[in-house]
């Protein structure tokens, strides 16, 4: 499920397009992220990164992504010495005067300095160690990072494209080809179409809006136009037939899709019409069947990945958590 997938069905479910709700959606599913993140402890938001200690600096600075640390570890002549995670007060009482180059050595614990987004002016979250390295160490940091929302877009191309650069697929398919010379998107992309013109029995609304590619090839990919509120797609009239006029406009979008999007789906989808029907002031039965629906599917999600994930069923044949 891709954004504008899921934006549509809490649209659909909640039957409303009202402005005011519409424009916090992404907020709805950021929150229902979180919680889906939150509750399910998944070994596929781990990393692996490398960094370095340099001589005489006490400080590390994390990875824009980091959330929270698993281990950190320093390279000392091929071995893995392994940090202790330490409260900052105990730093400072460990190495009282950080200047002191004697008191250098090989960092044996380290502690959260700050934590803090990485923007413009700030460098993002830190860790303090201790001793201070007295050479340069290489250092592994395994850790958890938060995944890209399914809500973060970016653009990566507009443009005018040529005349009728549309073709329908056979009589009364969906289907229609775009044409457009080196376009660079995928499988995984969004494009917007604006300002077509109906083509072969196919309406211009179901036409001037946000389609999935498919069967991308480099001069052209395929897009599905499906029904909209006030128009039924009856498929096309006769099939192979080119259009659109000469001033359609494509703006092709990278991201809207997520881990979560993809393989929590439906908790993702009941939490958020949970967030979206308290922000209507629904009625409570029907909120409460929502959050029903979205602890459901975080229990099946905990016994897929918590349960028979965490462990070999060669020499564990039951799950690691209980069924419920």
């Amino acid at each position: 499920m891709n954004y504008n997938e899921l934006k549509q069905q809490i649209k659909d479910y909640l039957e409303t397009t009202e402005t005011t709700f519409v424009n916090n959606i992404d907020l709805f599913i950021k929150s229902a992220e979180e919680r889906i993140f939150e509750e399910l402890e998944l070994n596929l938001f781990r990393k692996s990164q490398t960094a370095s200690f340099s001589t005489g600096n006490r400080f590390l600075t994390l990875p824009d992504d980091y959330l929270n640390s698993i281990s950190i570890a320093a390279v000392v002549d091929g071995d893995y010495v392994y940090l202790r995670k330490k409260h900052p007060s105990f730093m400072q009482d460990h190495v009282s005067d950080p200047s002191d180059s004697i008191l250098r050595g090989i960092p044996r614990y380290y502690a959260d300095y700050d934590a803090e987004l990485q923007t413009s002016t700030s460098v993002g979250s830190t860790i303090v160690v201790s001793p201070v390295p007295d050479t340069t160490y290489s250092v592994e940091l395994e850790y958890y990072y938060k995944p890209l929302s399914i809500t973060d877009l970016s653009v990566f191309r507009s443009v005018t494209l040529g005349g009728d650069p549309l073709t329908t697929g056979s009589a009364g398919s969906n289907v229609v080809t775009v044409s457009d010379s080196s376009h660079g998107a995928n499988n995984q992309s969004l494009v917007t179409l604006a300002s077509a013109d109906a083509t072969d029995g196919i309406a211009a609304d179901v036409i001037n809006t946000t389609h999935k590619t498919f069967n991308v090839a480099t001069n052209s990919y395929d897009i599905k136009v499906n029904s909209s509120d006030t128009t039924v797609v009856s498929g096309a009239s006769s099939g192979s037939t080119s259009g659109g006029g000469a001033s359609i406009t494509a703006v092709y979008v990278s991201g809207g899709h997520s881990w979560i999007g993809t393989n929590a789906e439906t908790a993702l989808l009941y939490g958020c019409l949970a967030e979206g029907y308290s922000f209507l002031k629904g009625e409570s039965a029907l909120l409460q069947y929502y959050e029903q629906r979205y602890q459901s599917e975080i229990a099946r999600l905990k016994n897929r990945y918590s349960g028979r994930n965490r462990l070999e069923e060669r020499r564990h044949d039951s799950l690691r958590t209980a069924v419920q």
